[in-house]
């Protein structure tokens, strides 16, 4: 164990000693409203599980409620009302020093004939529903403290899901999300409501992951994340979609929330702007690594210097009436890397010669505005800018010391979105959705690559505007209470090259008995290039301007069985046929997107096609009794067609991989409590080229065996990441203490093959080591 982690173990362990008086109880307030319509629902019964006497109470006027002084740890809230499903909230963690606002959405039970059946369908039973109730195939909702108890994820939610089934991980150091042996290019992010590039820093050009999110977990709600043939209303995405919510402030009370870890310093306030009317939350975080640079300590790497700092909020604005909910939201972050050479009797990788500065910035911003209509209406619209930029300069020194340029890049993206959408609920059983999408994109692009010894401008300042128009309706009718049926149309347009998809969607459940169902979705699903990938040019000449958008026919039909109300079983087989897909016309084996990110530099073609079939499995027990475990396994191949008619396997082709997480806490008399989690990942490796040891001696670099594109397996993949966290409520403070360990057993896994300058040999790259990891959150 390294000193700094002895001294802050020191220091949180003597504020446990000194913590004041415990407080015992805290109050949780909240609202419930209807899944379909969003009206509040008047005379629910709210209540907190396994309390003696009961803590219950009803909703008033406003769909609101309080439960008073109900005891700090974990708690699980249930709601009843006549004529909807019962709920059940998963175990959440209620602290002296944060009066938390729960917002409840139920659905309304089917009636038939003149009887209405109200059973414990999934909403009480189910694990994870999610948010989006048109979205049953292949989707969950997660929490904050979900992502935060996940031992490994950095309290970053694409590392969280990595552990999800159907969903494997790409490197250790990126958050790159691959689902289903597609490309993570192909992911869809929506930010309360509005299409996003991404919300990673150290973002690379033409992918939609990075190095770590730029959300924070506590300005972060309950979100959906889709691995395929989703709702209708997700469009521009062929592989998953991660709907980003953010929560609300507390309307009542002043709380503050400070963080400390190894990958940034956090500080978040939240509070009324009108008591018991409008709220705001807001939240800075400076990056430790850059503190830790600036006294010459380097975690990523030791000729590696990085930084970061991002800001996120949310401010609530609702009317008199409650007739119109306004928010304005917003996240902001830079990143900074810088990559210095090493002495040169320490060469070995290219790793230790380049000289590499990379800036990473984004903003997003909107304003959204709910109007509740009627009673079986409500409209939403949502209009908001995005920017993302990405500035790359990399030299690479020769043994004589001589640097030679080797790329440069600037990509800027800006977009204005606006997103409406309408939602009526025509009767308990048949509602419908629609929505427009309208996005304008400004482009600034421009990037030179070395290509043998010369300089080659691929994108040469080019700039512009273009546009994105998508349009969705979608249906949603349940005949009986034990099935639901969902059909949709989701269009698109790109006005750069004309070039759009009409795409229809279906899903249906079947409930077998009262915990045993069955899933079918069928989605064709489309989505623009990186819009680099459009503009390259070549001798002056634009050859990939005319590109169709990407396309894929996806199925998915899944096995449900949930056992008692907190364990789920869930098998899913899919099949997925992707066409359009960018190959080229001088390389008769690339496809686009076996490339892990950037535009391409030749001319393509839309004549590729892929294939993606699998099966997932995975047994889920929920976070109730103090434990929580989710295991998965997954067979899977990933297949491609390039120009030359050949079908290969993909980057991704891994063919199976498995994950096991879990956690237990053990709760004490004092009032403290300690968690102790586990996550582990085993996979077949992805795919590489093979090197041409003999033509890389020679030119003193990797040389590929292009003869056989991917034809190697980067090997077994094995992580165990680990968890330990303590957390105490005082009178007026809480606190917890965490220490996560990626990597715990120090596994070596392949990264890459590297050329060794020094040895003139080819040598492994590796994924990293183990990395300790110290947090620490003071709420007050």
């Amino acid at each position: 164990m390294n000193t700094q982690i002895k001294i802050t173990l020191f220091l949180l362990l003597s504020l446990s000693l000194r913590a004041q008086e415990e407080a015992k109880t805290q109050n949780i307030k909240g609202i419930v409203i209807d899944v379909e319509t969003k009206q509040p629902i008047i005379g629910a019964t709210v209540f907190v599980v396994g309390t003696e006497p009961i803590i219950g109470t009803a909703t008033d006027f406003d769909g609101a409620f309080t439960l008073s002084n109900v005891a700090v740890g974990r708690q699980t809230i249930q709601v009843n009302y006549l004529g909807y499903a019962p709920f059940l909230t998963e175990e959440f963690i209620l602290f002296s020093s944060k009066e938390p606002y729960l917002e409840i959405e139920i659905k309304e039970a089917v009636a038939t004939g003149n009887e209405v059946i109200v059973k414990a369908t999934e909403d009480a039973l189910g694990i994870n529903r999610p948010l989006n109730e048109l979205s049953i195939v292949s989707t969950r909702s997660f929490t904050a403290e979900e992502t935060e108890r996940v031992a490994g994820s950095l309290n970053d939610p694409g590392r969280m899901v990595m552990a999800f089934p159907g969903v494997q991980a790409n490197q250790d150091s990126e958050n790159d999300i691959i689902i289903r042996g597609n490309s993570s290019v192909g992911m869809l992010w929506r930010l309360e409501g509005m299409d996003i590039q991404t919300t990673s820093h150290f973002a690379r050009p033409g992918t939609s992951g990075g190095g770590i999110s730029a959300l924070s977990t506590s300005v972060l709600g309950t979100s959906d994340f889709s691995t395929g043939a989703y709702a209708a209303e997700y469009g521009n995405s062929f592989s998953g979609a991660f709907d980003l919510r953010f929560r609300k402030g507390n309307k009542n009370e002043q709380e503050w929330t400070f963080k400390a870890g190894v990958l940034g310093l956090d500080l978040a306030a939240e509070g009324p702007i009108k008591k018991g009317r409008s709220s705001y939350l807001i939240n800075y975080r400076y990056s430790t690594l850059g503190i830790l640079s600036a006294f010459g300590i380097n975690v990523v790497r030791e000729n590696v210097t990085n930084n970061f700092q991002d800001l996120s909020f949310n401010f609530f604005f609702p009317t008199k009436n409650n007739k119109h909910l306004f928010t304005v939201f917003g996240l902001g972050g830079i990143s900074r890397e810088h990559w210095t050479p090493k002495a040169k009797v320490n060469w070995e990788s290219r790793l230790d010669f380049i000289n590499k500065d990379q800036f990473s910035d984004l903003l997003v911003a909107g304003l959204t505005h709910t109007w509740l209509i009627d009673e079986k209406s409500y409209l939403k619209t949502v209009v908001g800018g995005s920017l993302n930029r990405i500035k790359d300069n990399e030299d690479e020194l020769t043994m004589d010391s001589v640097a030679i340029r080797l790329q440069t890049g600037e990509f800027s993206t800006y977009r204005m979105n606006l997103h409406s959408s309408y939602s009526r609920k025509f009767n308990n059983k048949l509602r419908m959705k629609t929505g427009v999408m309208l996005t304008n994109m400004h482009h600034n692009l421009f990037k030179q690559n070395r290509v043998d010894t010369l300089l080659v401008t691929d994108l040469n300042h080019v700039s512009g505007f273009t546009q994105l128009f998508q349009a969705y309706a979608q249906l949603s009718f349940r005949p009986t209470e034990y099935i639901m049926l969902n059909a949709g149309l989701h269009a698109s347009m790109l006005t750069l090259n004309t070039t759009g998809t009409v795409e229809p969607r279906f899903s249906a459940k079947f409930q077998l008995a009262k915990r045993t169902s069955i899933t079918a979705a069928y989605g064709l699903h489309g989505q623009m290039l990186p819009i680099g990938a459009y503009l390259l040019e070549i001798d002056g000449q634009q050859p990939n301007k005319n590109l169709k958008m990407a396309q894929s026919h996806h199925g998915v039909i899944g096995f449900e069985q949930i056992i008692g109300n907190n364990v789920r079983i869930l098998l899913e087989g899919y099949y997925q046929q992707l066409f359009n897909v960018p190959v080229s016309v001088t390389d008769s084996t690339f496809w686009f997107f076996n490339m892990r990110d950037n535009y391409g530099n030749t001319a393509l073609t839309s004549d590729g096609k892929g294939r993606n079939y699998g099966v997932d499995l995975s047994i889920e027990k929920a976070f109730r009794n103090h434990f929580f475990v989710l295991g998965s396994a997954s067979l899977k191949r990933s297949l491609y067609t390039a120009m030359d008619g050949i079908e290969r396997r993909t980057r991704m082709d891994n063919i199976w991989n498995t994950t096991l997480m879990g956690g237990y806490e053990f709760e004490f008399k004092d009032g403290g409590a300690l968690d102790i989690g586990i996550k582990s990942f085993v996979s077949g490796g992805l795919r590489y080229t093979p090197i041409d040891a003999t033509a890389s001696t020679t030119a003193e670099a990797l040389v590929f065996d292009n003869s056989r594109p991917f034809g190697e397996s980067l090997g077994t993949y094995f992580r165990l990441d680990s968890r330990i966290a303590y957390r105490r409520s005082a009178k007026k403070i809480s606190y917890s203490i965490a220490i996560e360990i990626q990597n715990t057993t120090n596994q070596k896994n392949l990264f890459e093959k590297q050329y060794n300058r020094q040895s003139g040999t080819i040598d492994n790259r590796y994924h990293s080591g183990t990395v300790p990891g110290v947090f620490f959150v003071l709420n007050f």
